[in-house]
């Protein structure tokens, strides 16, 4: 590059004059002219970030707008958006409350940027999944991406797609429900905006749970000095629980408004193959201490009557029996809050290493190795009398010949079995 170094030597301001009416495009070549020519103090920049650096992606992402109102209330309202760039579809949720007080907005922008910290912990098939955020801190406002659904509300779906073929369709959803918010519950986390509207069911009969505005990350207190304790949602409820009285609000609250909903729904609709009357009766007791403890007693109930129905020949159930034995008798105590392996694929993987691992020999080696195909938190094991290998390959040979929802009940059973033994108590460390 050439600025006239004859013409401007010495004067900095005249080049930089110069340098200004040109136009040249590459600061990193200017600056480094100046800094050799006259010493001026600065670094020159570089693209190459470090740990420690800020990065800002600058350049703006631009969507279409396909539907300009998906939805409103009193916080605001969902548009649907359209990338072109991968042709993808996304909700935005823009945060707009309908409050004239700057201390009501102040206070329910608070929890819009609550609602996006739930979302961002969570990732389950049936919960909606956030993809970015806006915030807006200064006007109180703000915009949520999110997974469009296409779906119908949950009493829509039910009052339109049912069909006498296809007679457990109610049931197939509850028991998603209760997965879902048995998910919610193991993260700490309520819902407690539990209303049609807010639980949708996409065309593959797949629930998806959305709307956390009202959800809270659970704190080890006994009782709630919570400021929405007094907006809790009682839309359309025929019933409600007692400690709505005080405001309380528990999982045992969101498990009453889940059965206490469907219940509505399927009397609406004369959905009476429902195979669960008995468990909503005791999901909507008035008194919490009548319900089930956690959404986790009820899916091990369900599971453990299930497996008890199945059709199971007598040599098979020898086979299970053997093999769940072995496994339990083995682990003596956790040492931490029981964690279970629950993928199948990858259940029946860990099981063929450990047959191929003792291929050569007629026990099994090392029963920590077979306890961790389904215990993956810490725990205790007798380690005496080492398990049979042919116990193992019967039962794996049984296991992967059982269709995938029989593997299914196998493993939630044996999971049941496992989870009654208990859990190690951490020593005081007290001197006497």
């Amino acid at each position: 590059m050439d600025f006239g170094d004859e013409d401007y030597e010495g004067n900095i301001l005249q080049v930089l004059k110069k340098i200004i009416t040109r136009d040249s495009k590459n600061l990193n070549e200017i600056k480094a002219y100046l800094v050799k020519k006259y010493a001026v103090p600065f670094e020159i920049e570089t693209k190459t970030k470090r740990a420690g650096d800020i990065i800002k992606f600058i350049k703006e992402k631009e969507y279409v707008m396909l539907n300009d109102n998906l939805g409103s209330g009193s916080f605001g309202k969902t548009v649907l958006l359209q990338d072109l760039s991968i042709e993808e579809l996304f909700v935005a949720k823009k945060y707009e409350p309908d409050f004239s007080s700057d201390n009501d907005k102040r206070e329910f922008y608070k929890s819009f940027v609550q609602e996006i910290k739930i979302m961002h912990k969570l990732f389950h098939k049936n919960l909606v999944r956030i993809f970015n955020f806006y915030l807006y801190p200064d006007l109180f406002t703000g915009y949520i991406l999110m997974e469009y659904i296409d779906g119908k509300s949950i009493d829509e779906y039910l009052a339109e797609e049912f069909c006498p073929w296809d007679f457990d369709v109610a049931d197939k959803i509850f028991i998603q429900l209760l997965d879902a918010f048995n998910f919610l519950e193991q993260n700490g986390i309520l819902h407690r905006d539990i209303r049609e509207k807010n639980i949708l069911v996409d065309k593959n009969g797949i629930v998806k749970i959305i709307d956390f505005g009202l959800g809270k990350i659970m704190q080890p207190i006994e009782k709630s000095n919570d400021s929405k304790d007094g907006i809790i949602n009682r839309y359309n409820m025929a019933k409600f629980p007692n400690e709505f009285q005080n405001g309380k609000y528990t999982y045992q609250t969101d498990m009453f408004c889940i059965a206490e909903l469907l219940e509505r729904i399927i009397s609406e609709n004369n959905l009476n193959d429902f195979k669960y009357f008995n468990i909503l009766e005791k999901m909507t007791k008035p008194n919490a201490k009548d319900r089930y403890k956690s959404f986790q007693e009820i899916i091990d109930l369900i599971n453990k009557k299930q497996f008890e129905l199945l059709k199971i020949a007598e040599v098979d159930k020898i086979i299970y029996q053997e093999f769940s034995s072995a496994v339990c008798i083995k682990l003596n105590y956790y040492s931490e809050v029981r964690k279970f392996e629950n993928n199948i694929d990858k259940i029946i993987k860990k099981i063929e290493k450990v047959i191929e691992e003792n291929s050569l020999e007629t026990f099994i080696q090392f029963n920590e190795k077979l306890i961790s195909v389904f215990v993956l938190s810490g725990y205790g094991y007798n380690s005496k009398e080492n398990i049979p290998c042919e116990v193992v390959i019967n039962f794996y040979k049984w296991f992967i010949g059982l269709s995938t929802e029989y593997q299914r009940l196998v493993i939630d059973n044996l999971i049941l079995k496992l989870s009654k033994i208990k859990i190690k108590e951490e020593e005081d460390n007290l001197p006497f």
